[in-house]
Formats: C-alpha cells, structure tokens, sequence
C-alpha cells in the first residue's frame, strides 16, 4: 500500500513486510488488530488520506481514531489540494460507501436527512446506532 504511514508517539518499528505500510509505533499499551489495520488502509486509500496519528479510543474492535493529510479536488490532472482531516474510524469507513441509501438511513436517528443526502443525519446518530451502520459498511468493505 503506497502512500500510507501511521506515525505515532514511541520508538520506530518497521513492517517485515516491504509493501506494508511503516508503522511508527503504537501510542499506548494497546495494540492493533491486522483487520483493524486492513480496513483502516483500505478506507483511507478510498478517501486518498495518507494517515500521520492513529489512537485507540477503547478496547473496542475497531474503535481507532487517526488524523493527518487528506487529497481534495483535482481528478484527472487538475490542481489538487491537500488539507489536515482527523477521522473516526467506524463513520470514516461509512463515509466511504453510499452512505444516502435506506440500507443506512434505516438504521440512523435521522433517516429523512440521510436520505436527502444530509450527512448529519449518519454523524449525529446515537454510538450504538453508528456501530450498527458501521456493521454494514465493514460488511461492504470485506
């Protein structure tokens, strides 16, 4: 996976693996699962994100937060811009699909505004109904 780094807060540690991406280190005494890792590269190569910090926010499956640099506009060889993002996974990885769909607004708070198109209708849902989305969207994602 070309492009993609995670740099955390401890002492170095390489991948054995040449086209793995460089992992820095883990930044607490958690670790990361590989399908955790595997799901977070695939989304972010989706969303063109090159990821620069990632965290563990529970002992939760999948529960990681991570920020750095993200591409926007630009297809097809015109200008390109990058800009700083931060990400949860679990809406990070529904963002990625065609999240504006019944399969998702049905599980959702605010199913009206997720179908219209509103993306606050997914990111404003209670936890427990982002995981049930995030369900799917990893379903999707496999």
């Amino acid at each position: 996976m070309k492009g993609l780094e995670i740099v955390v807060h401890q002492p170095k540690v390489r991948s054995p693996k040449k086209k793995e991406p460089k992992i820095a280190a883990v930044s607490e005494v958690f670790t990361f699962r590989q399908e955790e890792l595997d799901l977070l590269f695939k989304v972010a190569k989706h969303e063109r994100e090159t990821i620069e910090t990632l965290k563990r926010r529970s002992i939760r499956l999948y529960d990681l937060e991570y920020s750095g640099r993200k591409s926007t506009g630009g297809h097809h060889g015109s200008y390109i811009e990058t800009c700083a993002f931060s990400a949860w996974l679990p809406l990070s990885a529904i963002s990625s699909l065609d999240w504006s769909t019944s399969e998702f607004a049905d599980l959702s708070d605010y199913p009206d505004m997720a179908l219209s198109g509103d993306w606050s209708g997914i990111r404003d849902t209670c936890p427990e109904g982002i995981w049930e989305m995030f369900e799917v969207a990893r379903q999707k994602l496999k």
